[in-house]
């Protein structure tokens, strides 16, 4: 089910390719936002905070190729997009694409209607994780302040907040912070 975009929501991506594998990789989040709100200023943050907290351990054969927002302002979807074209920079050892560091939306409520997740792979390296998917507690807290400081940098945008978007016809929830999970997450779908 496609998620649903009200008035005065957006969802915005940052899209990745990486070198030898022909589909681009996506990762989502809701944005709230209000009068006067500005697309660019969310796809610049989103770009400027990847390139600052999460480019230094993003593997250099990944590519985030730009920032793009699909938004409803007044009742009409919008989309805007920035390029970005910045390959990560560690050149070490990673986990496959399908073995993705997993990172949770909180929003402080309760209920599986109020959790959202994103997956980034390019990031895990191949020694910071053990034989059974578990993150050791150095590299977690290290890549907690990553995202800690992702979730500071997009609620600082003016007028714009972090969100949850439902794929039914509920309310967006606000995002209170990103828990990074201390174990790894795998899918199926991104290796053929």
């Amino acid at each position: 089910m496609p998620t649903v975009i009200p008035e005065g929501f957006g969802e915005a991506a940052w899209e990745f390719s990486c070198l030898g594998d022909p589909d681009p990789w996506f990762v989502t989040i809701g944005v709230a936002f209000e009068d006067p709100f500005d697309p660019q200023d969310q796809l610049l943050a989103m770009n400027d905070t990847w390139s600052t907290n999460l480019r230094e351990i993003t593997n250099d054969v990944v590519t985030l190729v730009r920032s793009k927002i699909t938004f409803n302002e007044g009742g009409t979807i919008m989309e805007a997009e920035r390029a970005q074209n910045q390959l990560g920079n560690d050149s070490g050892a990673k986990l496959p694409q399908n073995c993705a560091l997993l990172v949770r939306k909180s929003t402080g409520l309760a209920g599986r209607h109020f959790k959202g997740r994103n997956y980034w792979p390019g990031i895990l390296s191949v020694e910071w994780v053990n034989e059974i998917g578990v993150i050791d507690n150095t590299t977690m807290g290290d890549l907690q302040d990553a995202f800690d400081a992702v979730y500071s940098d997009l609620n600082g945008v003016t007028n714009a907040q972090p969100a949850l978007l439902h794929s039914d016809a509920t309310d967006p929830t606000f995002i209170t912070g990103f828990v990074v999970q201390n174990v790894i997450a795998t899918q199926r779908r991104r290796l053929r």
